[in-house]
């Protein structure tokens, strides 16, 4: 069905001119700018969206794994990467050899394959908290869990299985399905594990998302009410990478362009005065800081260019109430 567009305007947006709230930023419209009247249907539309790369391949939502010492009543032990870009996998390997060090002490390895595209841990050398005839390695996916590093992405980093229970206290998954000294990835190792940031509104956006994306919830074949807005790739070029490991570029600055509509919101609403919005990955997390403060410092700031538009349905039914969203607009609404 096409709607008359009545009125149209654009709106840009500097995140950092909002109202921060934490990572939010709550942006205030002048109400009689922003209005429709009677069968009326207002639509906002992402034109679009331009952001930094300020943040971390390697960062707190993917930097935690632990040892289990099976002999030690499956005592856990934190390893964690330093954060930071690793831009080669030799690179990263050698942040997680510092880190089992640093938890092992003694002269524990980790080397990468470029063939296979595994890390290779060799603990003999751990001189303590290990395990050298049961130990081996977990990680915590944990939807359920407040805690940063009990729903942690390292799984991916390292090419291994999640634990997704964090209320275990033995019985861990084993990332790497092997117990002792020697450990290798089971699947292909990554250098980051963000592909995608969400755009999220306080709108009723009429969107649905899996259960994959939060945590904190439950029902995994079943779809839920999402305020996903928009979703922004995080493009890498594949024509300008590095010889050593192959490892294609990341763009400095994450950008969506689209001139189909693509994202668009139908308000049942007749004025619009605020929009809150927030940036976060696709596990629901907010964007990782690289330290405190770097959101009130605008740091992680994002712009944007919305489209706001009046429509007018084509057919005006004498009798049919104003407003009937699940008549006139229930295919505006649905599509």
């Amino acid at each position: 069905m096409v709607f008359k567009i009545k009125e149209h305007r654009n709106i840009f947006v500097d995140s950092r001119a909002g109202t921060q709230n934490n990572h939010k930023s709550q942006i205030h419209l002048p109400t009689q700018s922003f209005n429709c009247q009677g069968d009326e249907l207002m639509r906002i539309t992402l034109n679009s969206f331009s952001m930094r790369r300020n943040f971390y391949k390697i960062n707190s939502t993917n930097n935690t794994f632990y040892g289990v010492d099976v002999a030690n009543s499956s005592t856990l032990y934190e390893v964690k990467i330093t954060e930071g870009d690793y831009n080669h996998f030799d690179d990263l390997a050698a942040a997680i050899e510092t880190a089992l060090v640093a938890t092992f002490a003694g002269t524990p390895t980790c080397v990468y394959d470029e063939q296979t595209r595994a890390f290779t841990f060799d603990m003999g050398g751990a001189a303590s908290n290990w395990d050298s005839t049961d130990g081996y390695f977990t990680s915590f996916l944990d939807k359920n869990s407040s805690d940063t590093e009990k729903f942690n992405d390292a799984h991916e980093i390292l090419g291994g299985k999640p634990e997704e229970d964090a209320t275990k206290t033995s019985g861990f998954v084993n990332m790497f399905g092997t117990t002792g000294d020697d450990h290798v990835s089971i699947f292909p190792a990554q250098l980051d594990t963000i592909a995608d940031l969400y755009l999220t509104t306080n709108l009723q956006t009429n969107n649905f998302e899996t259960h994959g994306f939060r945590r904190g919830t439950t029902g995994e074949n079943t779809i839920t009410n999402s305020q996903k807005f928009a979703r922004i790739p995080i493009e890498r070029d594949l024509a300008i990478f590095d010889t050593s490991n192959y490892c294609p570029t990341l763009h400095d600055i994450i950008k969506f362009e689209d001139s189909n509509d693509l994202y668009s919101i139908y308000l049942q609403n007749k004025q619009l005065t605020q929009i809150l919005f927030d940036i976060e990955d696709e596990k629901g997390r907010p964007i990782p800081r690289v330290s405190t403060g770097q959101f009130a410092a605008g740091n992680l700031h994002y712009k944007m260019v919305l489209k706001w538009e009046v429509l007018e349905h084509p057919d005006k039914v004498v009798g049919r109430p104003a407003g009937d969203l699940e008549g006139k607009y229930k295919g505006a609404i649905n599509n």
